[in-house]
């Protein structure tokens, strides 16, 4: 259900372009979440992209940007100094998405808004030192 959900929401192609689909966002770590009661709110994710075929590491990273419009629910726990969750499911609720973290280390739970748009940066490792 992530996958379909996903696509609907305004960014995510973006996301999907740079994976080739959508990610589960396994072992992806969780940087930031910003709540505010007025205006976006904001979970931001630092992710790898999956390795090539017979390469042991990936230098390509990337961080999304999940941005709540108008949250109804959430609830966070564990959140520290470092947050890698098991995967992130996006569902369609009769109040607009949820963004559900599974963990692995470190923050777990789920926020709920009426609007979710999502961005992206990207990065490679071999280019952010300078090679």
């Amino acid at each position: 259900m992530s996958d379909a959900v996903a696509a609907a929401i305004p960014g995510s192609e973006q996301v999907i372009a740079w994976f080739g689909s959508w990610p589960t966002f396994h072992d992806a770590e969780v940087l930031e979440v910003s709540l505010k009661r007025e205006g976006e709110s904001c979970l931001r994710i630092q992710i790898c992209k999956p390795q090539e075929p017979h390469s042991s590491v990936s230098d390509d990273q990337a961080v999304v940007s999940f941005w709540f419009e108008g949250i109804v629910d959430l609830e966070l726990t564990d959140f520290g100094v470092q947050n890698v969750i098991f995967e992130l499911r996006l569902s369609q609720t009769e109040n607009g998405y949820r963004a559900t973290m599974s963990p692995c280390f470190g923050i777990a739970g789920y926020l709920e808004a009426k609007q979710v748009t999502i961005s992206i940066e990207t990065s490679s490792l071999t280019d952010a030192a300078g090679s």
